[in-house]
């Protein structure tokens, strides 16, 4: 074949033909309106274009491969089926389709090279190099693995499908429509979604940065490592079973107007941060632990369980969270109970304001449940507190009490209800058993921690492992009943 020359098949032809090629732009053209059938691997030179026509067809049974600036063309109707085809060209495209291509093996795209689709491309596998990009307009379909190596640019406009997808260091991919695989593991890549994208097996990120606008992203297990996942404008990750985020520098940020969402029955890890306009819907989250914040929530970002939140998500694909729009209102049931379970602990230096060894343990108080019943003017009708009497450190008389702040003396008209009332005798009390001479409710729990935790002398008691006077801690609790001031 000659340089600056156009060539047409038109009618059936199985074999090849010779081309040598040459450096510069395209000149050489070959347009094929019929079928062509080519018997083994062939190389198709520098400087030419394949052109195939509609209702025009290329079976290769080896491998086609198109070296450095040539180009392979399929019109709408047309249709090229080959065992393994590789493209090196980069611009304008090494790979033009409109039409259908198949791939029994693989496609591989050399460095540099770039793919345009708008048509159907079904491939075993693609296998990319650094520094090449792929522009998909409609449909892609792989049996097995699509790899993004560094450097290397997705432009998702239509649909791809395939088991796994991979993508490596400085990758990036935007993904406009839909993207659907088994898998997906993604390692310091760069993801801008606009649409949908699902794993149905897991989802694994680390060190990626996501940019989420109007995007969904759903996988049965989602693992995210550090990284950076920006959920816009009702964006939403949807885990149908559980989010893993292991201890690290993961943030998760709500923007826009519209809020974001993560939904999972299962939320756990530490170290990462919610904020901004984020809803977290879960069932089952990391609790916030009460010695170190082990993970963050800021600027607005909050939680509900699975199915509460009012938030809808609708993107390109259709509504992914209707939002809870509740049921018919109707009048709380009274009394309402909170009820406080978790242990808070209070430590007491007896010397405090003056100066002292500030060992803080001359009293160990531990409080092991408060429970308030509101009535429906929003008032406290029963209050029950229950503690622990941990530890005496000091070494001489020590008593406790709990003044209800704000709550005044003459408001308490019924007796307070004791586990033990033989334990505050050298209080001087009145017939409700509250302090008397005080201008607030002060209820006594004991005129002395020794004696309450068994012992006659004045020695540190639960304060020195192994010591002799250890003894068990001293359960307290009372009730105040019909009292309507507590809430105030």
């Amino acid at each position: 074949m000659l340089r600056d020359a156009s060539y047409k098949i038109t009618s059936d032809y199985a074999g090849t033909f010779k081309f040598d090629g040459y450096d510069g732009e395209i000149a050489t053209k070959v347009y094929v309106d019929a079928k062509w059938t080519i018997p083994a691997t062939f190389q198709f030179q520098n400087g030419i274009e394949i052109i195939v026509m509609n209702n025009a067809k290329i079976e290769a049974s080896g491998t086609m491969t198109f070296i450095r600036n040539s180009m392979l063309t399929i019109m709408e109707k047309g249709e090229v089926n080959a065992e393994d085809i590789s493209f090196t060209n980069g611009a304008p495209a090494a790979l033009r389709n409109w039409g259908a291509l198949t791939v029994a093996n693989t496609m591989t795209l050399h460095s540099g090279a770039t793919l345009y689709n708008k048509g159907t491309i079904t491939s075993k596998n693609i296998s990319i190099n650094s520094n090449t990009k792929i522009v998909n307009d409609n449909k892609i379909s792989l049996e097995g693995e699509l790899n993004l190596p560094s450097n290397f640019s997705l432009e998702n406009n239509g649909e791809i499908y395939g088991e796994k997808l991979i993508a490596n260091s400085d990758a990036v991919a935007t993904n406009n429509n839909i993207m659907k695989f088994t898998t997906i593991s993604l390692t310091n890549t760069t993801v801008n979604n606009a649409c949908s994208m699902e794993a149905t097996t897991s989802f694994y990120a680390n060190g990626a940065t996501f940019n989420f606008t109007q995007g969904y992203l759903k996988a049965p297990k989602m693992e995210f490592v550090n990284g950076t996942v920006n959920l816009s404008d009702g964006s939403m990750l949807d885990a149908t079973t559980s989010i893993s985020i292991p201890p690290g520098y993961a943030k998760f940020y709500g923007k826009g107007e519209n809020t974001s969402m993560i939904k999972s029955p299962v939320i756990t890890g530490q170290g990462f941060t919610y904020d901004g306009n984020l809803v977290i819907e879960c069932d089952s989250h990391v609790e916030k632990n009460q010695w170190w914040e082990n993970f963050h929530v800021l600027n607005g970002a909050y939680f509900t369980k699975m199915g509460d939140s009012k938030v809808i998500i609708d993107v390109c694909t259709g509504i992914k969270n209707g939002g809870n729009e509740g049921g018919d209102p109707e009048d709380p049931k009274f009394p309402i109970i909170m009820d406080d379970n978790r242990n808070y602990a209070y430590l007491f230096e007896d010397q405090w304001p003056l100066y002292g060894d500030y060992d803080m343990n001359d009293l160990v108080l531990i409080i092991k449940e408060r429970k308030i019943s509101i009535n429906k003017s929003n008032k406290a009708e029963e209050f029950t507190l229950s503690l622990d009497l941990s530890a005496a450190g000091a070494t001489k008389s020590i008593g406790a009490a709990i003044m209800l702040d704000g709550v005044p003396a003459s408001a308490i008209t019924q007796p307070v209800e004791f586990s033990d009332n033989s334990l505050f005798k050298g209080f001087n009390v009145n017939s409700n058993l509250i302090e008397n001479g005080q201008d607030y409710a002060v209820i006594p729990l004991f005129d002395d921690a020794h004696k309450a935790l068994g012992r006659d002398r004045y020695e540190q008691i639960n304060t020195i492992a192994g010591h002799s006077a250890n003894t068990s801690p001293k359960n307290i609790s009372f009730t105040k009943v019909q009292q309507s001031y507590l809430c105030g």
